[in-house]
């Protein structure tokens, strides 16, 4: 009888142990929930056991195509340069994969120092508002309209053989033509747009995930501080575009 008493205790035991097992974290929101309810995103991220590293590919395709679409939309500057002065313009394939590339480092770089200055101005909170992953999600917002730019820069490029140069003109006076010209694409505007209105997007969604568990006023904080090497970095992408816009 005792063995009986002491077998039907086990199954009870192990169902005690079952309940007090904690359970496991909720996977992390999708990226997109961050555009869609920023307030619950955040929520939902602190929840769960997301990496640092979540949300990466987020970053890396916007700096793609960022990058991407900059060099397509100066790639007629290219070519025009280097049939009116040979020496005045870098080889076409390694003048793209240099813009294509810069895209992609100014972004990281921008990443990078937006998640030190953010997390300088979180606080003790630093670890507990998962910081850098609600950065990469915020780069989701730039996909669509930086998809845009990519695909108004290969079916609308601009043909510059119509260009003619000035008598005398120096190599400045050139790059000058060719670059003005390239600025009044629409592709050109997208990505200049892009770049500044979606940069207030994404600090104004950093904000909106942060104010629940920071409070208004640090999340404020977080917040302008992302923003600015966002802007600085990002608007070195196109700043020779913008200024001849």
């Amino acid at each position: 009888m005792a063995r009986a008493r002491k077998a039907s205790a086990q199954p009870a035991k192990a169902a005690r142990a079952k309940a007090a097992r904690p359970a496991p974290p909720p996977e992390p929101p999708l990226a997109t929930e961050l555009i869609r309810a920023p307030a619950a995103f955040g929520e939902a991220l602190r929840r769960s056991a997301a990496p640092l590293w979540q949300y990466w590919p987020a970053p890396l395709l916007a700096g793609l195509l960022s990058g991407l679409s900059y060099a397509l939309i100066v790639r007629p500057q290219v070519t025009w340069l280097a049939g009116v002065n040979a020496g005045m313009a870098l080889p076409g394939v390694f003048s793209h994969a240099v813009n294509v590339l810069g895209g992609v480092f100014l972004t990281a770089f921008a990443l990078l120092l937006m998640w030190a200055l953010g997390s300088l101005a979180a606080g003790p909170k630093r670890a507990e508002i998962k910081l850098l992953p609600t950065l990469n999600a915020s780069f989701a917002l730039l996909l669509p309209p930086l998809l845009l730019a990519l695909v108004l820069s290969l079916i609308l490029a601009p043909d510059l053989s119509t260009l003619k140069p000035p008598a005398g003109a120096d190599a400045r006076a050139l790059q000058t033509l060719a670059v003005r010209a390239v600025a009044q694409t629409p592709a050109a505007g997208v990505l200049i747009w892009t770049v500044l209105l979606g940069a207030a997007a994404q600090v104004t969604l950093l904000f909106l995930s942060l104010r629940g568990a920071l409070g208004a006023g640090r999340a404020v904080g977080v917040a302008l501080l992302a923003l600015l090497p966002l802007l600085l970095f990002q608007f070195v992408g196109v700043a020779p575009l913008a200024m001849f816009r």
